[in-house]
């Protein structure tokens, strides 16, 4: 372990094992980061064999055995510890937080990838790291994406606030909502600046999309699925898919290559179209969907 310490910021550097690793840091700054630790942890479990890797916070909060995961971002559900069931039974959903809290304090974890998280112990709160399986645990889940496991980079952010309401740990409604605080930590976990060093002048200009040119004649219909058609009929363009690896010119747009793309559930599709004016190669218009 080493300490880096300056004026803006703090940071912990730790390899626990050859598996795990992490980074702490506390930023000085006045502004959003200065309210949470930034915790960042490198997990590498290429080198073993049925094993499930947890990272374990031990506070002094009496929480009791509750706890709180969010279903979307935004809404906490509660949840208890069963000792009646197994521990991998009490592991619940994490999409991006969890907390416990009693009447003084509230602690809330924030993840940049969803997880599970349970609490064994007052106090505590233990969340998933990575696992690595050679068969399926006969929990009725297959195994899946866990018989390969990728070192990965993880990110978190912990967010301490003091209670205002000192009367009870929680209101009587099962679900509660985290404070502004919390969500702008969120925000700036999910939607980090980009720093970008570029030596020499350079003039900006603006991408060279601009409106339709012309007027067009609008189209009424009684249905749904005519107007659709007519409107991609009047486009009259090209398709380019986009993905992570980049931006490929696709086939020329008609209404039964748009139906392609939502014609399976539950799949995400990217793409804009470049829309031809008198068959000029310049792009007049750019739709995303």
């Amino acid at each position: 372990m080493y300490l880096v310490n300056g004026p803006l910021y703090s940071t912990i550097y730790e390899r626990i094992s050859p598996e795990v690793s992490y980074t702490s840091t506390m930023m000085y700054h006045e502004g959003v980061s200065s309210k949470s630790i930034l915790l960042n942890v490198w997990s590498n479990a290429t080198q073993i064999n049925d094993t499930t890797l947890m990272m374990q916070f031990d506070t002094s909060i009496r929480n009791n055995a509750t706890f709180y995961t969010d279903n979307n971002g935004l809404n906490l559900r509660e949840r208890c510890y069963d000792e009646n069931i197994p521990m991998e039974t009490n592991i619940y959903p994490v999409a991006s937080e969890a907390m416990i809290e009693d009447d003084r304090i509230r602690m809330t974890l924030l993840s940049g990838q969803p997880t599970g998280a349970t609490s064994l112990n007052s106090g505590g709160l233990s969340v998933m790291l990575d696992r690595r399986l050679l068969g399926d645990d006969g929990k009725g889940v297959g195994f899946g994406e866990a018989s390969e496991s990728y070192p990965s980079e993880l990110k978190y952010r912990i967010v301490f606030e003091k209670r205002s309401n000192r009367s009870s740990p929680s209101t009587s409604s099962p679900t509660l909502f985290h404070s502004l605080t919390v969500q702008r930590s969120f925000d700036e976990l999910l939607y980090p600046p980009n720093l970008f060093i570029q030596s020499g002048s350079t003039t900006h200009s603006m991408a060279g999309i601009h409106p339709l040119a012309r007027s067009r004649s609008c189209y009424f219909s009684s249905s749904f699925q005519s107007l659709i058609t007519e409107f991609f009929r009047s486009l009259s363009g090209r398709i380019f898919e986009m993905n992570l690896t980049g931006t490929i010119r696709g086939d020329q747009l008609r209404p039964a290559v748009i139906a392609q793309r939502f014609s399976r559930p539950f799949e995400i599709h990217s793409f804009g179209i470049q829309v031809d004016e008198n068959s000029s190669s310049d792009f007049t218009s750019l739709f995303s969907f």
